[in-house]
């Protein structure tokens, strides 16, 4: 596998301060002091954290053991924290697939098979090439197949020492090596990323584990004025070359944290195109809002809703700005080395002693309780639990509070969900909650009573976001002219275009969606949905079988390049070579989708059709019973019976 990490050159120069105020104008973060800080210029460069060892050594080295330094990594056998031994396996009782993780040399390996009858029928290798979480919770792995990202099916859980289903893939939802890992997951995980825009998940480079320009803004600036010697005195004055959080507002250091520890919906806004417009000392809601689900009654929370619990906390509200994340944690230093005193002594601050007042009152529990918990306020305020979203984790809630007053929610218990809630905003303009709930809809909950909380708020000048809702509803005809008004706004955007395709397809335009999609897989190869789309409708749209066998061959084979992995291109190929003629060909890429995906059902069904026309009735049976078994609604199952003569 090539290499694939980031290296950021270092920049030399000093920006004209007028063009940087210009500049962070643009950026659409101003607010407070952020004109002061020369390094939220667009054009300031990050140069990755190996560029501040030089001067930081020591917090660089005790940075690099935190959760944050770990947060991505290339597998290691010296580094192993899991169990490889006979016990090492997870099997998936809904799917059959069966996972061993192993190490071949250095290399991580993982191995997907399938027993049946007591015979190992169905063995897939893959290589894991980068590691996920730093080991105190889960580990996670992802496979990088030629810059596209996806998600291992299969994670190690520290608390439980277990192998098992990644989470969402359990009951029944196991999508095995086809999860997509997007921006916004890597975003959270490592450092500098480049992201090939308009894509799902090609990643043209990624920095291992979050680094110093997560927090502290790009370092171009500060490096070439440290070069110059341009030296401040941080101790009597802010070097406004680089943001220190630190020394910004607790909103705003808030901020920081929130960019990742804060999950939910994630609407950008503005001209906003991604998640990485935030640059520390910018407001987080100048580039985007995060909306969280308001259930009612008591409410369970996920590993990362850190700071959405703490904002709902009686101690945060009434800090008046003075309690914020690295009030108790320090985000150079390991959690491992922070003992509980660190912790108990910032709730003291405040709630003992000359601190105490009437909003932040002393302890009130009786001594012989304090001495019997020896004063542990996290341990009777901050209850540990099992989330909402990760199976087998313990982690604390970080809504401090009176436990005993509070009934203990129960994880994943259905409870009746009220709205969503705009943590980064307290009041959040109706068109940015309108997008949200579209977001919702799509990604989460399919019913239409969130489209109807979108459609309520959707500005009607957002052309795009209307289009999408009239598309949700199916209500093509209406989509089709607001998605052109978004094009004349955005005419580059490839992803109206591809949505432009989508609707035209839907109504029937074939013709139309098949030029779309062509111009959109022209625009970025990389693209390769829309390439598929596109040779699907060559077939679809000939008058002449000869030359829409051979175009869409072309286009296939083409798309294959980018994807060698890739079981639709290869069933689709197969699809192609059986009524070319050339059965030899069908049959090996039809063997080729089958070898990664076993119970594929447009590869099965051309593979009973191959075979029918082969003449070998046996075989085609077998592959028959194979689709009936794993894919029990194919519509094709009784017309391949026929052919068959069942």
């Amino acid at each position: 596998m090539r290499t694939r990490f980031a290296l950021f050159s270092i920049g030399i120069g000093l920006l004209a301060a007028m063009s940087m105020i210009a500049s962070c104008q643009q950026q659409g973060g101003l607010s407070r002091n952020e004109t002061t800080y020369a390094n939220l210029a667009l054009n300031v460069q990050y140069t990755g954290r190996e560029s501040c060892q030089p001067c930081h050594k020591e917090v660089y080295a005790s940075y690099l053991e935190t959760g944050m330094g770990k947060s991505l990594y290339v597998p290691d056998p010296a580094k192993a924290i899991e169990d490889f031994g006979p016990e090492a396996f997870v099997i998936d009782g809904f799917s059959g697939y069966g996972y061993r993780p192993y190490w071949q040399g250095k290399d991580l390996m993982l191995l997907e098979f399938r027993l049946e009858r007591g015979d190992t029928t169905y063995r897939r290798r893959e290589k894991i090439d980068y590691i996920v979480g730093s080991g105190h919770q889960t580990r996670s792995y992802i496979l990088d197949r030629k810059g596209y990202f996806y998600e291992a099916p299969i994670t190690w859980y520290v608390g439980r020492r277990k192998w098992d289903l990644s989470p969402g893939y359990e009951n029944g939802r196991n999508t095995r090596f086809d999860r997509e890992i997007g921006e916004e997951c890597m975003a959270c995980h490592t450092g500098k990323i480049d992201f090939a825009s308009g894509t799902k998940n090609f990643f043209e480079a990624v920095s291992l584990g979050i680094d110093c320009e997560k927090c502290h803004g790009p370092g171009q600036e500060h490096i070439a004025r440290m070069e110059r010697e341009e030296i401040v005195d941080v101790g009597e004055e802010i070097d406004y070359s680089i943001v220190n959080p630190a020394k910004l507002p607790m909103e705003m250091q808030v901020d920081v944290c929130m960019q990742c520890h804060l999950q939910g919906v994630t609407v950008l806004k503005g001209s906003h195109k991604s998640v990485l417009d935030y640059r520390p000392g910018m407001s987080l809601s100048s580039v985007f809002d995060v909306f969280v689900e308001q259930h009612a009654g008591e409410a369970d929370f996920g590993i990362a809703s850190h700071a959405e619990r703490m904002m709902e906390s009686k101690c945060f509200k009434g800090s008046e700005g003075k309690l914020g994340c690295t009030t108790c944690h320090d985000p150079h230093k390991s959690i491992a080395l922070t003992g509980p005193d660190t912790y108990n002594n910032q709730c003291q601050s405040c709630h003992a002693g000359a601190g105490a007042s009437k909003t932040m009152p002393a302890c009130a529990a009786p001594a012989d309780l304090r001495a019997t918990r020896a004063d542990d306020c996290v341990g009777c305020h901050m209850r540990k639990a099992g989330v909402s979203d990760i199976p087998h984790v313990t982690f604390t809630d970080h809504r401090i509070r009176v436990l005993h007053d509070t009934a203990t929610a129960q994880v994943g218990a259905i409870r009746e969900f009220l709205k969503l809630v705009a943590m980064t905003d307290s009041q959040p303009a109706p068109a940015t909650v309108g997008k949200a709930y579209l977001k919702y809809f799509e990604q989460v909950r399919p019913e239409p009573v969130i489209l109807a909380e979108a459609e309520s708020r959707i500005d009607q000048q957002d052309f795009a976001s209307q289009a999408q809702l009239a598309f949700f509803k199916g209500n093509h005809a209406l989509a089709l002219p607001l998605i052109d008004k978004a094009l004349k706004t955005e005419p580059g955007n490839r992803m109206l275009r591809f949505r432009k395709a989508e609707i035209l397809e839907a109504m029937g335009r074939n013709g139309e969606a098949k030029s779309e999609f062509r111009d959109v897989y022209a625009a970025d190869k990389r693209l390769t949905e829309a390439g598929q789309r596109y040779a699907s409708l060559i077939l679809k749209t000939a008058t002449a079988p000869e030359p829409a066998l051979s175009e869409a061959r072309k286009v296939f084979l083409e798309c294959l390049t980018q994807k060698p992995f890739d079981q639709k291109l290869h069933a689709n190929l197969g699809f192609v070579e059986l009524n070319a003629g050339d059965f030899q060909k069908a049959e090996e890429h039809l063997l080729a989708a089958l070898a990664t995906h076993p119970d594929y059902a447009l590869a099965l069904e051309n593979m009973v059709l191959l075979q029918v026309q082969k003449g070998d009735k046996a075989k085609g049976k077998a592959y028959l019973g194979q689709l009936a078994r794993w894919q029990p609604d194919s519509p094709k199952l009784e017309s391949l019976r026929k052919m068959l003569g069942e």
